[in-house]
């Protein structure tokens, strides 16, 4: 059996109708690998409620972001017990768009990451490094730096446990553009996430249990070879997922 995970992140890509027309005109392709496979869509909130309102229980859903705050004056925000309400389970965090646009910094993005563990939702934590910091090898010390949130977030929480996270290597090279790095690259940067998740903590009897993800121009052409390197347990996929055809044969192959 298949364990990695696909994980389908809609974006702006979809409106709310349309969101909804793809899970209705593929429910039965789609109810048939979620058996087989782990795969999460993750929607606009619109969406989300429009496919959860259809009763679709089957299929693992994501929102793309949650507010930081539990509650109160944050006009335009929704919290990550909101989502769970409705039956979430993953909320993407950190994902580089957010990053460059909305400006989200690394105490921003640890709040997420500790509210959705309040909710109990799985977050999914981006990290990836610019093309400028490939070229002169500072991949490893950026993406360290981007793993402290982790750390953060576990000062943030009282219960004793192991929180679940995924982290999704996304080089920022490779988003949208069609270029995937370097397999071997993309081994050594899963490594890392391995090496410098807290798997325990010091001060408290916490921890993370972390799913690795790559995502960056995943489509059907190249994910059969991406299957094979070593550390890739599930793919964070874009574009390519809005069309069912692809995302199938993404899953597939």
């Amino acid at each position: 059996m298949d364990l990695r995970w696909y994980v389908a992140n809609w974006k702006m890509y979809l409106s709310s109708i349309e969101e909804e027309a793809f899970v209705s005109e593929n429910r039965q392709d789609l109810i048939r690998l979620a058996d087989e496979k782990n795969i999460v869509l993750c929607p606009s909130y619109l969406g989300i409620g429009l496919i959860r309102g259809k009763g679709e229980k089957n299929i693992s859903l994501g929102a793309q972001d949650c507010s930081e705050e539990d509650k109160g004056a944050h006009t335009g925000q929704i919290s990550a017990e909101s989502l769970s309400d409705i039956a979430v389970d993953f909320v993407i965090v950190g994902h580089s768009e957010r990053r460059q646009k909305y400006f989200e910094t690394d105490e921003i993005i640890s709040k997420k990451i500790a509210a959705a563990w309040k909710a109990e939702l799985t977050p999914i934590l981006c990290v990836g490094e610019s093309k400028e910091q490939f070229d002169k090898q500072e991949s490893f010390s950026y993406v360290t730096e981007q793993l402290t949130v982790l750390d953060l977030a576990l000062t943030m929480m009282q219960e004793e446990k192991r929180y679940p996270c995924f982290v999704a290597y996304e080089p920022l090279f490779s988003i949208g553009t069609g270029v995937v790095a370097p397999h071997d690259h993309i081994k050594l940067m899963l490594a890392l996430i391995d090496e410098k998740t807290p798997h325990s903590s010091m001060a408290k009897g916490l921890s993370c249990s972390i799913t690795k993800l790559y995502g960056g121009s995943v489509n059907a052409s190249n994910s059969g070879k991406l299957k094979k390197i070593p550390g890739v347990e599930g793919f964070l996929i874009g574009k390519s997922s809005i069309n069912f055809a692809e995302f199938k044969k993404i899953i597939d192959t």
